[in-house]
């Protein structure tokens, strides 16, 4: 159980929790002599923000903005440096977003709980649990990498375990906190223990990537160096932190997803996003040959034949048109599969639907569907409009056949929005889908910093990004954005302030992959799924999540059998009596077993321990035979109905005590086997 917890303490004026070198010169020892003011603001009912200001020589002034929350231990900050001279500003270098010490007594031990982020394997987003070591001199050092946020795998180096996962857990035992770095760029973040017991965390935006040589430190990884133009201003990463007091540093991360649903999840309309149940055509294979309007509505038609529409009672409530709309350069086949990678011919290829896409996005909510339409506004490649016509909008560098958009530029900045604006009155999307493939930025960034500006690109580039998001959702605040990057690999806490996130991997219709993701991404991100495989119950159990993804491509060669049919129409049922809990409080019932071969369970319920649903998986080859599921977060004087999904006919009533402590077995013949149980109190109406 989580206790209360009062927020970490930081002295914004006169000790803040971050650094910078100025003309070579520490700002411990600058900003103490600068003059100095504060203000604070509420925001709204809940938050309040505060930011000190710091006017120094040359004409620099340093803003760090504070936001607290009156429902939550939690303080986060982002740190603003502006040059108000007529000249180039002395080189601002060194520039850590956090640099600071947590915990104020001797600790025993720290434990760091944190994650791979994605590569496209089944392991994406595996939890880790490292040990600090009190050893003098000794550290861990995470980054990512390509210059997307959660894009790596932890490595065994004991240092330089790398990750791609700027979220971690450090845990003193009873009590800690949770750091976060919201960063849609790259990132380091260096933690070590002090001679009192203290974690000092040192991190912020970095420009070199791995693999390293060596033992390198957060300084060998190019921190921010340069010289501020006249009238610039650049930001740091945002930092965010949570206090925490609890039985385990599990409720911990169930008190970060109710303020990460609460306050960092776009709301729409000013509600949560509600679970999403997508489908559409062609998904896996984008052969351009097959994506037409009239297939859009062949599959439809047998969607609804099938009573899987929401005009007919069914569940699948979103249509889905992905990647391969739009036309192709001359020279590309169009029976290549990989021809949807030529983006930058941002209009609808009539050809194949000859009256644009809003014949297909008006043909689904006819169905009582909403609708998701692909953009990658960000990658371009040869022989398109955007690639010949202004290769001054696109970052150097890099691999010349993909070339990114420059979101600094201003120019690339305005086509980019004017042209988002265009496609979706055109099209009529309810969600905008954006994707960020390939190897990632950053060595065009570097590629684009000229001397003494380290560092000047990314954050241009960053800053152009997040206020492009920002743009869409203040002209249409009713339009939710979809975060992809190959995947999951954009899931940092500004983009995620922003979009949710329906392509949690490129490892996508794998069902061992689906429910292990789940396992690692759930105590941190909550609006998150991906694509089924839907040839069998258990792989459609193993994917189901607030997101749950139906697509059929098996429709392109012989129609499904009634028993496929069958599977789904049962999947989709069951998805909809539970999908509200997939919002709700996440427990992991066994551990995470990276060969996949053991046993795999866990738990979504209210936090008032009122209902839920369990999950719990054989794998394919798991020997043992039976598993005991001890629920979590349940009132011990309660009595709970207990209904299994595949014998929703023999309801149990058991204590809350007993679920607690004895468990229910589950022994399943048959593998693999995806077991699927509801729980309710029965004591109460």
């Amino acid at each position: 159980m989580a206790l209360p917890a009062s927020p970490l303490s930081f002295d914004f004026v006169d000790d803040p929790p971050f650094s910078f070198v100025f003309d070579g010169v520490s700002s411990r020892s600058l900003l103490p002599g600068w003059s100095s003011s504060s203000s604070t603001v509420a925001l709204d009912a809940l938050r309040a923000a505060r930011t000190v200001t710091w006017t120094g020589t040359s004409g620099l002034v340093v803003r760090c903005v504070s936001v607290t929350y009156a429902d939550f231990p939690v303080v986060e900050w982002t740190v603003h440096f502006e040059n108000t001279g007529s000249e180039n500003a002395p080189t601002l270098s060194e520039v850590l977003a956090i640099d600071t010490s947590l915990g104020g007594a001797a600790a025993p031990s720290w434990t760091i709980h944190t994650n791979s982020g994605s590569t496209a394997v089944a392991t994406d987003f595996e939890p880790a649990d490292l040990t600090l070591s009190p050893t003098p001199g000794d550290y861990l050092l995470f980054t990512t990498e390509g210059g997307r946020p959660t894009s790596g795998t932890l490595s065994a180096d004991p240092k330089v375990p790398g990750g791609g996962w700027p979220y971690f857990n450090l845990d003193r035992g009873g009590q800690g906190a949770i750091v976060a770095l919201g960063w849609p760029g790259q990132w380091g973040l260096q933690t070590e223990l002090d001679s009192l017991g203290r974690v000092r965390l040192t991190g912020g935006m970095t420009n070199v990537d791995g693999p390293f040589s060596g033992t390198p430190v957060l300084r060998d990884l190019g921190l921010t160096r340069m010289h501020l133009e006249p009238g610039e201003s650049i930001r740091t990463p945002l930092i965010v932190t949570m206090a925490w007091r609890a039985d385990d540093w599990i409720d911990a991360q169930n008190v970060w997803r109710q303020w990460f649903l609460r306050h960092n999840t776009p709301r729409p309309g000013g509600n949560n996003p509600p679970p999403m149940c997508p489908t559409g055509s062609v998904c896996g294979s984008y052969n351009f040959t097959l994506v037409t309007t009239e297939r859009e509505f062949d599959f439809m038609d047998g969607y609804r034949r099938e009573g899987l529409l929401p005009s007919v009672g069914g569940h699948l409530d979103w249509w889905w048109i992905d990647a391969g709309w739009y036309t192709l350069p001359d020279a590309v086949d169009p029976h290549d599969v990989t021809a949807w990678q030529y983006t930058g011919n941002w209009e609808v290829d009539r050809v194949r639907y000859p009256n644009g896409l809003k014949e297909v996005t008006d043909r689904a909510r006819a169905e009582g569907m909403s609708t998701i339409v692909w953009h990658e506004l960000e990658r371009c490649r040869p022989g398109t409009w955007l690639y010949e016509t202004h290769p001054e909008w696109l970052l150097p560098g890099g691999d010349p056949e993909h070339r990114y958009l420059d979101w600094g530029n201003p120019d690339a900045y305005d086509w980019a929005v004017a042209t988002v604006h265009r496609l979706i009155e055109e099209n009529g999307p309810d969600l905008y889908r954006q994707d960020f493939n390939y190897l990632g930025p950053l060595a065009n960034w570097n590629a684009a910093d000229t001397d003494g500006r380290r560092g000047a690109t990314q954050i241009r580039y960053v800053v152009g990004f997040l206020a492009f998001l920002d743009e869409l959702r203040r002209c249409r605040p009713d339009m939710l954005i979809d975060n992809c990057a190959s995947g999951g690999r954009r899931l940092d806490v500004e983009s995620l302030r922003r979009s949710v996130v329906m392509s949690q991997s490129d490892n996508v219709r794998d069902p061992q992959g689906a429910h292990s993701q789940h396992f690692g991404l759930s105590p941190w991100v909550v609006c998150h799924g991906t694509s089924a495989r839907t040839d069998s119950a258990y792989a459609l159990r193993s994917t189901m999540n607030w997101l749950f993804e139906i697509h059929i491509d098996e429709m392109l060669t012989a129609p499904p059998t009634d028993e496929h049919w069958g599977l789904i129409r049962a999947a989709t049922e069951e998805w909809s009596v539970v999908k509200g809990h997939y919002s709700e409080d996440f427990y992991p019932l066994s551990g995470y077993d990276r060969a996949m071969t053991g046993w795999l369970a866990y738990q979504y319920g209210a936090a008032d321990g009122a209902a839920g649903v369990l999950h719990c998986f054989a794998r394919p080859d798991t020997p043992q035979e039976e598993f005991v599921l001890r629920p979590r977060g349940l009132i011990a004087a309660a009595t709970y109905s207990i209904v299994d999904f595949d014998d929703p006919g023999g309801e149990r009533k058991v204590s809350g005590h007993d679920l607690m402590s004895v468990g229910l077995e589950v022994a399943p013949t048959h593998r693999p086997a995806a077991v699927m149980l509801r729980y309710q109190r029965a004591d109460v109406r």
